[in-house]
């Protein structure tokens, strides 16, 4: 199994009006870049800083459901605070 590393670029100012980046590495090699806005999900395949893959939060809510793996999990009480519903 690969040894993934994850690097994470988080604003200084509110998330609400700025975009988190996620660098991620498996075995040593960079896999891509994750940039996360309130519009958009955008991969960047490998060190690739043009072409991009885009989703919007409905259809990476779609893919998820259709491709991921559901996992029956608790979340913890620390974080439940943060969740708006």
């Amino acid at each position: 199994m690969a040894v993934h590393r994850i690097q994470m670029s988080e604003p200084r100012h509110e998330v609400e009006n700025a975009d988190i980046d996620f660098w991620v590495w498996a075995d040593g090699e960079q896999l891509g870049h994750l940039h996360i806005s309130k519009g958009t999900v955008d991969w960047f395949r490998g060190k690739s800083s043009v072409n991009k893959y885009t989703l919007t939060w409905e259809d990476f809510a779609a893919f998820m459901r259709d491709r991921g793996t559901e996992k029956r999990t608790v979340v913890p009480k620390r974080m439940r605070k943060n969740v708006v519903r």
